[in-house]
């Protein structure tokens, strides 16, 4: 019955299905199973999967999960669940459902698919390519495997391999003209242009219709020279197109949507000095304007708007040619001749529609703005208010400016309804000043009003404000920012690099916006009372923006300001002063002319920077700010090493540091009675007869995230503290406080108005735990108890500066032992205090006299340099690395071999990181963590900041593999140097070496250190132009940057001679750039470690001989090539094995070789090993088949383990082995037989390889580079 009950719920629930509609479905298999008519696991899935085609993932799953479990051998419910695991970004176990429903049933190509899209989404591509090249390898004949592969390779842009499979499987799809077209243009890419010839024209054999089939044709055979050929092939993509646009100019339009604005330009000029009789010659002049202006010429491109302008027939076309003309005159700088350009056209601008009439009043304004004819740019402004509607009636507030502004834009517009505009002009420009957000129509009047006064050159500087961003991008806004960060960076740019610096303006800042407290509330204190600063500004990052601080209740001149928001980023590029007691974000970077005063926020007890254990270089923005820091003081010695050495900036610190004392601690030393008076009456104490006060000041230990605390457990040791005549105060920490709650406690809890250093002038015992509190508190000379119930696990976790045998008081564990130490305390003498007091009070408070806060003040704002500590004399030459991402391959062997063999007394050594590369990778942290204890490491913190035009270059950059002019090179680079000094602020370093060689980031980065390093050198580890033709199509992109180094790199003679051939000519690069740097080894490692571990895997048998091969599974390493004359060999000589040490792309194809071979057990490849020196050891010779090296360690190593070598003739095999020191034979499979016969038959080298000959040799070559000897 209940079968046949659910085989009836089925058919309804499916047929409902059926019509699509899932909400119905949903609902009715709900009611079925709630009602009890059917319980069956079936419904249950069909009520999951309609819940999941309803988008109700969540629920979706509990339903799907249910039934899986209950019947788990279903596998399309298994891949059901994991694709809504997919969708609740449940990643790590969608990937485990995906791999259970695959494995259960293998033959489902699209649920492979699917495995392999949820990696990527995952970001694990090495797991979805694995996936691919598996669903590849079993179903080798399937055209949905090999599309499914190929696309992952596109998408992922491995343009190479995408190639391969797809020259490799073109036979499964001789009747796609699609995959013909994307051969075509993987070929392309790659630079291999008579192959993408051939398919594009296979494409247009299928479909001749099609424009980008044409369009492609054309640039393959432009490339190759073939002109005549290529122009038929643009006349037909352009007689195919249903684009206007493109039937009236030609193919430029179609350069131009492949963002090709040369080919633009050219096309353009070609027509225009062979103008054809149908031809729109407006548009035409027009368009190359617009290609003028994107190559950066901008004369060219005005004289091309001119003449479109000259041409217009209407008067929308007149205008928009007028008004490109004015812009990209603006952009040029020649504001003149932009002024005298928008006149031309600005009274009839009514008259259309395709120009923005305000922005282009705004322009126009703005041009006259910058030739000084303040009167004529107010007018101009004004019609831009007006044309925006910010100068009718409504005049609204803002709740993102804040309380202070909000009350004087109230009084402006008072005062603007009665005609009182030096009223209104003053209530304007103070609603602006206190204004955290950007609030342009308060501009527009603040304008109003100041032209109403005849003050136009004021009135000009704030209708500046209506646009955002006054700089011209060539190719507009667009997307480029779109997005908090990339909106944050471009203001932060413009606010450094556009606007002026106030010489009297002081930003504070403390505790990233959440409190007005600590250091610079002291010396802002100070400030306010000093007469020199009377005609200083001040604001203050606050990050409550519905409320004013209290203690800034009544500096109503001060402007509070919300981080992150749009005024908080103007004035950390403008104000003359930054003073902060932490950080500043990641998209700050300090102009010239500013200074930037760092406080910190107390001596630390717990581990600093690198020495935290939490997370990965979680220090870097820290550290990334004290290189932008000018000026710092410090309590004590210590705080500066916590500060300076733990975050690896020994030798590099650019910053002042004054020994100064604590300036928050000066509240405490020089309280008035007074002022102690009234703390006592605000915590409800009586001044004239109170008992002695204890305050209980724990460091926060709860969770962050889960919002946990003990409160039960500070109720019970609060009430036993609380015993006996006294006082007792609780300081909580502010996420504590909220927790708290309405909790009864046996203690006064101290309200937040009271700042600490305050409350401690009051206080007469502090019992606290590892806050840094007590420090602050030594130079009132009372006793300090420590309550630790969790030392050793607090240690463990956080880690401790000192011993608590050191520290300033009894550390006690239990609340009993606290409570009769505090007894005993209470009724000690005045001054009897721990053993340890006096040492601490030296040590870490040796300058609290009360007067540091004038000693920072006369340190920082006018240059006293009496207290200013000494930095350390470093002689060392100084080197800024980049290594790359870590990964275990010969470029990081190379790089750790290079860096183990420096003398740490002759060189300070930097490594820039990117982390987010290194931290997922445990391999590559490996790495890392390997280097030597003395490497500095710099992980850089946070991303570029770019302007609109900025990032339009660097997205042309790295999507053209170069530069299209070199106008955008200059902007590229110009980028690049204050990512630079982003980054690593104004640290100096004698050479900044590219050693990794490969990422054209990094490549722009570091040609453009100039300012950062004497010196910049880049790694040419390969044959480079064989590395672009083979295997990595953006390449010229690299390249391109290669003129800004002094100095390129090559590891070996032969590779350093193949690469200036090469490149000079291709690249125009001066042959005196190119020099030799030999990779250096680690003469211990492969001996040492071939001993530590029992071999991965040993062939059985007697009287075998045993090839070994170890590098990466790549093209350019020649392993297939290996495999055929390896299986030549053992055809003749059968006791033969061979041996492939390693892992990469190739892997796959490379196994099922040996199987289509019939070399299975044979031949061996044991994948990536951590250590492979025990596995290579039990080789009889290294055969190397490369196409090309750079050096190639892996045969060095092989070498020094003693093993005989054979290597393709090839450049970098042929530097190591041409001596005699081994057998190098031709780069084929023919020769590697020849080779491997040649051993059998008893070859010998002629000389045995010495590796400390070499390692001198090799060791004096890097030390000439970096000295700046010609090698």
């Amino acid at each position: 019955m209940d079968d046949f009950r659910t085989r009836v719920a089925l058919g309804i629930g499916r047929r409902i299905e059926r019509l699509g509609r899932y909400r119905v479905a949903a609902l009715y298999y709900e009611r079925t199973l709630a009602t009890g008519l059917s319980q069956s696991a079936e419904i249950q899935f069909r009520y999951g999967f309609s819940l999941y085609k309803c988008k109700q993932y969540a629920k979706a799953m509990s339903q799907i999960e249910a039934a899986v479990a209950r019947q788990p051998h279903r596998f399309g419910w298994i891949q059901t669940l994991a694709l809504t695991m997919q969708r609740l970004k449940k990643y790590d176990r969608a990937l485990e459902l995906f791999a259970a429903s695959s494995q259960g049933d293998p033959t489902k190509i699209a649920w492979r698919i699917r495995w392999a899209k949820c990696a990527r989404l995952a970001r694990k591509a090495d797991a979805a390519s694995a996936v691919l090249d598996k669903l590849v390898a079993d179903f080798p004949d399937n055209p949905e495997a090999s599309a499914a592969i190929a696309n992952f390779l596109l998408d992922s842009s491995q343009r190479w391999r995408e190639l391969d499979i797809r020259l490799q499987y073109e036979n499964q799809h001789t009747q796609d003209p699609k995959w013909s077209y994307l051969t075509a243009e993987a070929a392309a890419y790659m630079s291999r242009f008579e192959l993408a010839e051939q398919h594009y024209r296979k494409a247009l054999e299928f479909d001749d219709q099609q424009v980008k089939y044409w369009y492609g044709l054309g640039r393959s055979l432009e490339e190759q020279g073939k002109h005549e050929e290529a122009e038929s092939a643009y006349s037909n993509a352009v007689l195919r197109s249903a684009d206007t646009s493109v039937q009236k100019i030609g193919i430029g339009k179609l350069h131009e949507r492949e963002d090709d604005w040369n080919r633009a330009l050219d096309a353009y000029e070609a027509q225009l000095a062979d103008v054809e009789e149908d031809v729109d010659l407006y548009l035409l002049n027009y368009r190359a304007g617009e290609a003028a202006s994107r190559l950066f010429e901008f004369r060219q491109a005005a004289e091309y708007y001119q003449h479109a302008e000259e041409l217009a027939e209407s008067i929308e076309d007149r205008v928009l040619a007028g008004y490109a003309q004015g812009r990209v005159l603006s952009r040029a700088g020649d504001f003149k001749a932009a002024s005298k350009c928008f006149a031309r056209f600005v009274d009839v601008l009514s008259d259309q529609k395709r120009v923005d009439a305000a922005v282009a009043l705004f322009r126009y304004a703005y041009s006259l703005h910058q030739t000084g004819q303040y009167a004529q740019a107010s007018e101009r402004y004004l019609q831009a208010a007006s044309e925006w509607g910010y100068l009718g009636a409504s005049f609204r507030g803002s709740k993102a400016a804040g309380p202070r502004a909000n009350e004087h834009r109230q009084r402006a517009a008072i005062c603007a309804a009665r005609g009182d505009w030096a009223g209104a002009a003053s209530a304007y420009a103070e609603a602006i000043w206190h204004a955290s957000s950007t609030e342009r129509q308060w501009q527009a009047r603040a304008g109003q009003a100041y032209a109403k006064l005849g003050n136009f050159e004021q009135a000009c500087h704030y209708f500046e404000g209506m646009l955002l961003f006054t700089e011209i991008s060539v190719a507009g806004l667009g997307n480029a920012l779109k997005g908090v960060g990339r909106r944050r960076g471009a203001l932060a740019i413009h606010a450094r690099d556009v606007e002026e610096l106030d010489e009297n303006l002081v930003l504070f800042e403390s505790s990233h916006g959440k409190n007005v407290h600590c250091h610079p509330f002291a010396i802002y204190q100070a400030m306010r009372q000093d007469p020199r600063f009377a005609h200083f500004r001040y604001a203050w990052v606050y990050n409550e923006s519905s409320e004013i601080p209290a203690q800034l209740a009544n500096d109503a001149d001060v402007a509070i300001i919300k981080q992150h928001s749009d005024k908080y980023i103007k004035l950390l590029g403008t104000a003359k002063y930054l003073v902060n007691n932490a950080t500043f974000p990641t998209y700050f970077a300090r102009r010239d002319g500013q200074k930037v005063l760092n406080t910190w926020h107390g001596t630390p007890l717990k581990f600093m920077g690198k020495l935290v254990k939490d997370g990965v270089a979680e220090h870097r923005n820290v550290q990334r700010n004290f290189l932008q820091t000018t000026h710092m003081m410090v309590p004590n010695t210590h705080t500066l090493k916590t500060l300076s050495t733990d975050h690896d900036l020994d030798g590099l610190f650019p910053a002042k540091v004054a020994l100064s004392g604590s300036p928050r601690i000066d509240q405490m030393v020089n309280m008035s009675q007074e002022r102690r008076d009234e703390i006592l009456n605000e915590l409800g104490i009586d001044p004239l007869n109170h008992q002695k006060i204890v305050l209980f000041a724990p460091t926060w230990r709860g969770q962050l995230k889960a919002r946990s605390y003990d409160v039960n457990g500070l109720v019970e040791d609060l009430a036993a503290m609380a015993q006996g005549e006294h006082h007792m105060l609780f300081r909580a920490h502010r996420f504590a406080e909220q927790l708290i709650g309405d909790a009864e406690l046996d203690a006064t809890v101290v309200p937040s108005s009271i700042d600490t250093n305050e409350l401690l002038a009051v206080v007469d015992v502090l019992i606290t735990d590892y806050s840094s509190i007590f420090y602050d508190f030594l130079p009132a000379k009372k006793p300090v108890i420590f309550y630790t119930p969790d030392f050793e696990a607090y240690e463990a976790e956080r880690g401790l500066y000192f011993e608590r045998s050191t520290w300033p008081g009894e550390v006690l564990n239990s609340i009993d032992d606290v409570s009769a130490e505090l007894k005993a305390a209470l009724s000690a003498a005045e001054g009897q205090l721990h053993s340890n007091f006096a040492k601490n009070l030296e040590d870490f408070a040796p300058m609290e006299d009360g007067k540091a806060t004038e000693r920072v003040i006369e340190f920082f704002f006018f240059d006293d340099d009496s207290h200013v500590l000494a930095p350390l004399e470093d002689e060392r030459k100084k080197l800024l690395f980049y290594q790359g991402p870590f990964k275990p391959n010969g470029i990081a062997t190379a790089f750790t071999n290079l860096i183990g063999s420096l003398d740490p007394s002759k060189y300070h050594v930097s490594v820039a990181v990117d982390m987010g590369a290194v931290a997922s990778n445990a391999d590559s942290l490996e790495i890392l963590n390997s280097l030597p204890e003395h490497v500095k490491i710099l992980p850089r913190a946070g991303a570029t900041i770019m302007s609109a035009e900025e990032r339009w270059v660097s997205d042309g950059y790295h999507a053209h593999r170069g530069f299209d002019s070199p106008g955008a090179e200059q902007v590229h680079l110009g980028t690049m140097a204050r990512e630079m000094q982003r980054s690593f602020g104004d640290a100096r370093f004698d050479a900044a070496i590219n050693f990794e060689g490969y990422s054209r980031f990094w490549a722009s980065l570091f040609a453009s250190a100039h300012t950062n390093a004497e010196r910049t050198y880049i790694y040419l580890h390969n044959d480079m132009v064989g590395e672009w033709k083979l295997r990595f199509g953006t390449m010229p992109g690299l390249f391109a940057t290669y003129r800004h180094y002094d100095q390129l790199v090559s590891v070996t003679q032969s590779v350093g001679e193949k690469n200036v051939k090469e490149l000079s000519s291709q690249f125009g690069l001066e042959e005196e750039k190119f020099t030799v740097s030999e990779n250096l080894l680690d003469l211990e490692k492969p001996l040492l470690w071939s001993t530590l571990e029992e071999p991965v895997h040993t062939f059985e048998g007697d009287g075998l001989t045993v090839f070994a091969n170890m590098a990466r599974l790549s093209p350019e390493k020649g392993q297939m090539k290996l495999l055929e004359a390896f299986a030549q060999v053992h055809e003749q000589h059968p006791q033969t094995r061979l041996l492939m040490i390693g892992d990469g792309p190739l892997r796959t194809d490379l196994e099922t070789e040996v199987d289509a071979r019939g070399l299975t057990g044979k031949v061996v490849i044991t994948g990536l090993l951590s250590n492979p020196f025990p596995t290579l050891k039990t080789a009889d010779c290294f055969v190397f088949s490369s196409d090309y090296e750079g050096q190639g360690l892996a045969m060095v190593e092989a070498m020094m383990l003693g093993l005989p070598a054979i290597s393709t003739d090839v450049v970098g095999s042929h530097s190591v082995l041409v001596d005699g020191y081994g057998l190098l034979v031709e780069n084929s499979a023919a020769g590697l037989v020849d080779g491997m016969s040649q051993y059998l038959n008893g070859y010998q080298a002629e000389k045995k390889f010495d590796a400390q000959e070499y390692q001198d040799g090799a060791l004096a070559q890097f030390e000439q580079l970096v000295d700046g000897v010609k090698v």
